[in-house]
Order: C-alpha cells, then sequence, then structure tokens
C-alpha cells in the first residue's frame, strides 16, 4: 500500500482588484432663520385743552377815562375838547399854500387836458381846467381851513362846446399828510363845475405858482399872478 505523498500547500487567492470607493457629499441643509417683523404699538393721544374764558373785570368808569387820556396823544386830546373855529385871509396857516397837481396829471396832459390849483399865502385861490376845443374853466375866491377841512368859496365861469355859464363855486377838501405832501380830497357832491367838479384828489406840487392852462395865459410870477386873482375878483362885484 502506497504512503500518500505530502499535501500542497494551497495559496488563497489574492484579490488583485482595488475596493471601490465612494465619495459621498456631507448634506447640509441651509435654512433661513425666522424672522418676524412687528410693528411697535403707537397710540395716539390727544392731549386734553381745556379752553376757559379769561376773568374780565371791567374797571369803574373813571379808571376807563382815566386810561383813555393816558393812551390818546396830547394833540387828540385837544382837538377832542376844542375845535378851532376857520381861519381866512391873513389868518390862513400859509403852510398849504402853494400849488397843487391832480391825480395822475401826466396822462390827463398828454390827452389835452389841464387843471391848475394855486392857493395863494394871504387866503385866496386860482382854480382853472382846460380841454382846448371842449371846455374851459375858471373859479377865483378866498379859501379858509377848520380842522382837516380846506374850503374854497367864491365864483367864476364855465365855458364848453355845449354852452357858458357863470356860477358860485363851493367846495370842501380833506386835507392828508403823505410822505410827498399835502393832499386835498374832495368830498363828494354833484359835478355842476365840469372839469373843476372832478372827484379826484390833488397833491400839493410846489410853493411857487405852475400855471399849465394852454389859453390862459396866466403869469408864473407871484406877486404878478396876485394881481391877476384881484382883478378877476373885481370883476366879480
Amino acid at each position: 500500500m502506497e504512503r500518500p505523498g505530502p499535501i500542497p500547500r494551497v495559496r488563497p487567492p489574492v484579490c488583485r482588484t482595488q475596493p471601490t470607493l465612494r465619495r459621498t457629499r456631507p448634506t447640509v441643509r441651509h435654512t433661513r432663520p425666522t424672522v418676524r417683523h412687528t410693528r411697535p404699538t403707537v397710540r395716539h393721544t390727544r392731549p386734553t385743552v381745556r379752553h376757559t374764558r379769561p376773568t374780565v373785570r371791567h374797571a369803574p368808569p373813571a379808571a376807563r377815562a382815566a386810561a383813555l387820556c393816558l393812551a390818546l396823544p396830547l394833540a387828540l386830546l385837544l382837538a377832542l375838547v376844542t375845535r378851532p373855529a376857520p381861519l381866512a385871509g391873513a389868518d390862513v396857516p400859509d403852510r398849504y399854500a402853494g400849488t397843487y397837481r391832480i391825480e395822475g396829471w401826466r396822462e390827463l396832459e398828454a390827452r389835452d387836458l389841464h387843471h391848475f390849483f394855486y392857493l395863494q399865502p394871504d387866503g385866496h385861490f386860482l382854480l382853472g381846467a382846460e380841454w382846448p376845443g371842449k371846455e374851459q374853466s375858471l373859479f377865483v375866491g378866498t379859501w379858509s381851513v377848520a380842522d382837516d377841512r380846506l374850503t374854497l368859496t367864491g365864483a367864476g365861469h364855465v365855458q364848453t362846446h355845449q354852452g357858458a355859464w357863470r356860477t358860485s363855486f363851493e367846495r370842501t377838501y380833506r386835507i392828508r399828510v403823505e410822505p410827498t405832501g399835502f393832499v386835498l380830497e374832495p368830498e363828494p357832491q354833484k359835478n355842476r363845475y365840469g372839469l373843476l367838479g372832478w372827484p379826484q384828489t390833488y397833491t400839493f406840487y410846489r410853493r411857487q405858482p405852475a400855471p399849465n392852462l394852454p389859453g390862459a395865459k396866466l403869469p408864473a410870477d407871484s406877486a404878478a399872478l396876485a394881481q391877476h386873482i384881484a382883478a378877476l375878483l373885481a370883476e366879480q362885484k
């Protein structure tokens, strides 16, 4: 009987294949933070305003009269207490004397409408107007001042293309003091004097005469114009 030989060594099979490696990306979850916007609660409350009427204490009549006297200027008090008599002739304050221009006289003269208003220092006046070919009016007389009123009293004639007439003349003006000088504002009345009955105001122009009537040919010298006014006054008597 044959004896068995040695048992051969069997090497285990060598795996020559590389292991498969799987690369996996880590799963990252991005989550937005939850932000809750809440509006602040604002309560508008109106302030409580209490309207209270001021307490007025009426002073006795004597106290009110004393306070009024202290508040009024002295000149106004004198005007309220005493009313000066009208001034005329030589008593007229000559500060109002001089030539006065009608309101808008430049535009009127551009339309050939002329007005001449002159107050003499001795208390006489000459008031004339001319619209060549249509009207020519002239009045003379005296002027007087009482408080803030200036009154003209005289006579003259109005001659228009429709007729002519002689008439007495009386008109009152309120005296105002403006930066440009004295302003004479006529009191409203029915017009019986043609161009000289217009409601426009007259503003102080200059101390000396400044005649501007084309057809009247009045002298610009003060003494000569005074003689001319005296002659016109004599014709009325």
